[in-house]
């Protein structure tokens, strides 16, 4: 089982000629914390396949198709890929991260994600992850530790899971949800809908509840 890694903030054009898609896995690297997915290509080519980004930098892979890259060993800047509604090869996630279905997902380290535009699904998982939805109907998974979650516009789903989450649904009608530990919540503006599992251990705080 090898780890390859491709640094595309500088042009250049990398090979692999090695590549097991059933073991190995890929990290596409030097995109920033927001990255123009709409700048990545993935192309099929003769005897493998092409990543490129902005037209400068490419990867080639010699011996793997398109359709045998999947989520499980292709990870962007470390971060997880999941599977969207075009389809479960690096090409379609790609697309559909283009076209601003965020599908990432976080990792060990502390995260920072922005989806931007479109309805997004961003999961912090392990650290202290900052995770913002922007415009559009997201859904936001701190999952565990100290995390901090902005929806945005549009009607959003906020899930603080364990740890003391701060969570701000922005404008429109949020669900939020604080979770295990003492969370604070601030549904913005809109109808928003508070979820407290008493189940769970935590005290958590409403800032602006409003009954009517």
């Amino acid at each position: 089982m090898a780890n390859f890694t491709q640094d595309f903030s500088a042009p250049g054009a990398g090979t692999i000629t090695d590549f097991n898609p059933s073991e190995d896995t890929l990290d596409l690297q030097g995109f920033g914390g927001n990255p123009d997915f709409s700048e990545i290509s993935v192309t099929s080519t003769d005897g493998g396949t092409v990543i490129g980004f902005g037209g400068n930098s490419t990867l080639f892979v010699e011996g793997v198709t398109p359709d045998q890259f999947r989520p499980g060993n292709v990870t962007i800047d470390g971060r997880e890929l999941k599977v969207g509604p075009s389809g479960r090869d690096l090409g379609s996630i790609v697309k559909d991260l283009a076209e601003g279905n965020d599908l990432l997902s976080g990792g060990l380290k502390n995260d920072t994600f922005d989806g931007g535009a479109g309805d997004d699904v961003i999961r912090g998982q392990m650290g202290h992850d900052y995770l913002k939805g922007g415009e559009g109907d997201d859904q936001l998974f701190g999952m565990r530790n100290k995390d901090t979650l902005e929806g945005g516009a549009g009607d959003d789903l906020l899930d603080g899971g364990r740890g003391i989450d701060r969570l701000d649904g922005g404008t429109g009608d949020d669900t939020l949800i604080g979770g295990g530990a003492n969370d604070f919540l601030t549904g913005g503006e809109g109808s928003d809908t508070f979820v407290q599992n008493f189940a769970v251990s935590g005290n958590d705080i409403i800032t602006d509840f409003n009954p009517s």
